[in-house]
């Protein structure tokens, strides 16, 4: 007679990944798929579906989903649908942020999801409306600028902290390129995470430019070589709206002008 034992089956953890267009969410993403066991909630639309094409079905896409996968990884953190989430046990939130100077020069550069045509110069840009998406989960259609929806997003990562404090992990873009081994080992840490291995693999090609490697993001931004890039009279500008409380909880400093 076969006699089986039954026993309690440990469930993965899930894992979702919170972080503003350009702020390193690929990379993040690659980091614990290559290194932890866990399931991550998919964050972006499937490639495969021709018709998610537009914006506008991609905003339906995560309308649809978004009680199974949280929502667009470049949204705000929608407080009401993680607290409804059938498996919020099992959850474990992390969020990226990037210093608000250098995001919005990325953001200039690479200006996902803007809507209208697009400023000359990043001294307009800064001082041109941000309109949003419906997966933004913002509660206006635009913002008067760029920098207000760096407030807005990471004051989102700020809260699901504040709501779910031994559930979150809010890091920063730059302390990851400083050492995403001592990042990913923190990470282990609070949420007590198998790993894949013993030792922690890098993703050293970068998700966006083949020709830029691990080094010259970490020189650019490590460095701050993107403060050359920023003219005095924009400084002011960009200051004048930042988020000093914000500036604070990530540890970032206000540039100045001079």
């Amino acid at each position: 007679m076969l006699f089986v034992h039954s026993r309690k089956i440990e469930r993965m953890k899930i894992i979702k990944l919170y972080g503003e267009r350009n702020t390193g969410t690929n990379y993040l993403s690659k980091l614990i798929d290559q290194n932890f066991e866990v399931n991550q909630l998919r964050g972006t639309v499937p490639r495969n579906k021709l018709l998610l094409l537009s914006e506008g079905s991609k905003d339906l896409y995560f309308n649809f989903t978004r009680k199974q996968n949280l929502g667009w990884k470049h949204s705000a953190v929608l407080m009401p649908l993680v607290e409804d989430f059938k498996d919020l046990h099992q959850c474990c939130f992390i969020s990226l942020s990037k210093n608000p100077y250098s995001f919005l020069l990325s953001l200039y550069k690479r200006p996902y999801h803007y809507h209208g045509p697009m400023p000359a110069s990043f001294s307009e840009f800064i001082r041109s409306p941000w309109k949003l998406r419906g997966r933004d989960h913002a509660p206006a259609s635009k913002f008067e600028n760029p920098i207000e929806l760096w407030n807005f997003k990471n004051q989102s990562y700020l809260k699901l902290k504040s709501a779910f404090p031994e559930k979150t992990y809010n890091m920063t873009y730059e302390s990851l390129l400083a050492d995403y081994g001592a990042e990913l080992l923190k990470i282990q840490a609070f949420f007590e995470l198998k790993t894949i291995s013993s030792d922690f693999a890098n993703y050293s090609k970068s998700t966006k430019d083949a020709n830029v490697s691990h080094k010259d993001y970490q020189k650019y931004y490590l460095n701050e070589e993107w403060r050359k890039d920023l003219k005095p009279e924009d400084v002011e500008y960009i200051n004048s709206y930042l988020n000093k409380e914000l500036l604070s909880a990530f540890d970032y400093k206000i540039v100045n002008p001079i």
